[in-house]
């Protein structure tokens, strides 16, 4: 049978099957439980509710519910919410249906995640689902495989933060790995906050949020010079506007927006917009570059991978390689891949790996039994070679 792939967001997490180019499932990566033990014992007596709910499930019930996400910056810090995201995902009928202990899974993992989520990992999917074998890699390492590349600079733009994380020959320079505190949650309260303060709108609900949010991810793009853009929109005035409509109940209410279109991913080059005091992303490239090995910068110069929903932004790629032309050495080419879809790239990656493994990447259950949840700091590959 086909491994189960899947790929842990923080924003969403997205599940499938090995060899397919998209996933099956795309789900939020909440979780959402009864507000109040009277709630509860109500839900648990009622037939056709239940006491958990996850995903979209868990979103249309936040009047009731309290809604968590288990993961934060990329990490897991709620195993119990996860755990249940994860059931769902394996037998849900508007999921995958599949009995876990049937396949192998290839699960990822951020690269800012400790050591001891590894292991807890391998402890849910062994002693909880029964896998029968189990790989985890990090999104970066899958993003770059997506590519088709083995070797390169990721610039993982997530829903908390961003990393830039080179890779050589499939093994992550964790030295140079660098990490920007700018998410694509940031950019969406940065969006909120110009139009509330500057335009005098008022977008205060969950509902009005998220539309701003689809508004942002729809025609929000990266100026690729922002002074020049901005005189640009001054001599347009209101002519250079554009109108979205946001849904109130049965009502339907214009806005117009302009300008805060390229201001708002400009917070990526100028993170000092949104009061973080790291350095913009195009800084935080050149720097990790410059901490790898000095025979290796060449390849990473030449293999620039944007990975993330944000890598989709119109014109961030032509930005990055304007910022950062002056930096790269004679003779040695800069070539940025935005790929076709960002959001999936990861996942794409595993579904690749897993395809195409054999042993020597996962972790067998009789592996687990015997050496227990550290078997995940030793490499599958040793055990097939000894």
């Amino acid at each position: 049978m086909s491994a189960i792939v899947i790929d842990n967001g923080s924003f969403r997490t997205r599940a499938g099957f090995a060899g397919d180019s998209t996933p099956q499932v795309v789900l939020p990566t909440v979780a959402g439980r009864p507000r109040g033990p009277r709630l509860l014992a109500y839900m648990m007596n009622t037939p056709g509710l239940k006491t958990v709910y996850v995903g979209k499930e868990a979103l249309a019930k936040r009047g009731i519910m309290r809604i968590k996400r288990p993961i934060e910056e990329g990490v897991i810090t709620n195993w119990d919410d996860m755990e249940e995201v994860w059931r769902s995902i394996f037998i849900d009928h508007e999921y995958l249906r599949v009995s876990p202990e049937e396949h192998a899974i290839l699960v990822t993992e951020s690269v800012a995640s400790p050591p001891q989520n590894r292991e807890k990992m391998a402890q849910v999917m062994f002693e909880l689902f029964t896998a029968p074998a189990l790989a985890i890699r990090t999104t970066a390492e899958l993003a770059l495989l997506a590519s088709g590349r083995k070797t390169g600079v990721v610039i993982e733009f997530g829903h908390d933060a961003t990393h830039v994380v080179p890779v050589h020959d499939g093994v992550i320079v964790k030295e140079a790995v660098c990490r920007l505190d700018v998410g694509g949650i940031d950019l969406t309260e940065y969006f909120i906050k110009l139009l509330m303060e500057e335009r005098g709108y008022c977008l205060t609900t969950s509902h009005e949020r998220r539309q701003v949010e689809e508004m942002k991810e729809r025609l929000a793009y990266v100026a690729l010079d922002f002074d020049e853009d901005m005189l640009k929109a001054a001599a347009a005035g209101p002519n250079g506007e554009q109108q979205f409509e946001i849904q109130t109940g049965n009502d339907t209410d214009t806005y117009k927006v302009g300008t805060e279109l390229f201001r708002v991913p400009e917070a990526l080059f100028k993170p000092t917009l949104i009061e973080s005091e790291s350095q913009g992303i195009h800084r935080l490239i050149l720097d990790a570059i410059l901490k790898c090995d000095s025979n290796i910068q060449s390849q990473m110069w030449s293999n620039v991978v944007l990975a993330g929903g944000m890598a989709m932004l119109p014109g961030l790629a032509d930005r990055i390689s304007r910022e950062l032309r002056s930096h790269v050495p004679t003779a040695t080419a800069l070539k940025i891949t935005t790929p076709e879809d960002g959001s999936t790239s990861a996942w794409l990656g595993g579904s690749l790996m897993a395809e195409a493994a054999t042993q020597d990447i996962w972790w067998t259950l009789e592996d687990y039994t015997r050496v227990g949840p550290s078997v995940v700091h030793s490499s599958p590959a040793a055990r097939c070679v000894s």
